[in-house]
């Protein structure tokens, strides 16, 4: 997806360019930054992730003064089941608890999912909920679930955008604003 912001070019015909592109590369950040707040909201508002584990997935690339483009980047590999709240699910069988399995919540208005059969381990260094493939002890495979890519292309898109077309503008104009007084007004 690109964002194409009008309005620039006039902006450059009327004010000093290296002021101005100064700006733009400190306004572009920040509204990147905002955006990829606001989009990561909006995907939190519909799955059940912290916000620490969704921005793990998240790599934004910053504006400088020679390249004024930001980059927003989404891993677009499934996200483990176990960071959707995942947890053992124990039954009760005749008065006694049995392991029956793990459970986790993906989206917030669901109710907890039961998965049978599957358990909690820890392979390495990471910590995730794994089914095996047969009867046999091995192979297991980890359950996943979504990737971040789709989640912020369902719900994180239309905020990204709206926050472009809302603050750039303003910020940029702020922005110029502040390297004149820190010239001293030159």
């Amino acid at each position: 997806m690109e964002i194409t912001v009008k309005g620039i070019k006039a902006l450059e015909r009327q004010l000093d360019p290296k002021l101005l592109r100064m700006s733009l590369r400190r306004s572009l950040d920040r509204t990147v930054t905002t955006a990829v707040k606001e989009a990561s909201m909006a995907v939190r508002s519909v799955y059940n992730i912290k916000a620490s584990r969704l921005k793990s997935y998240i790599t934004v690339r910053k504006a400088t003064v020679e390249d004024l483009e930001a980059r927003i980047t989404l891993r677009s590999k499934p996200i483990p089941l176990i960071e959707f709240g995942g947890s053992k699910y124990i039954a009760k069988r005749k008065g006694r608890k049995v392991y029956y399995g793990a459970s986790a919540k993906v989206l917030k208005k669901e109710r907890k999912k039961r998965y049978k059969g599957a358990f909690i381990a820890t392979m390495g260094s990471h910590t995730g909920i794994y089914r095996r493939k047969g009867r046999g002890r091995f192979p297991v495979r980890e359950l996943t679930v979504i990737s971040a890519t789709t989640m912020f292309r369902k719900y994180g898109v239309d905020k990204i955008e709206d926050v472009f077309e809302r603050v750039f503008l303003e910020r940029v104009m702020r922005e110029y604003r502040y390297q004149i007084e820190k010239r001293g007004g030159k």
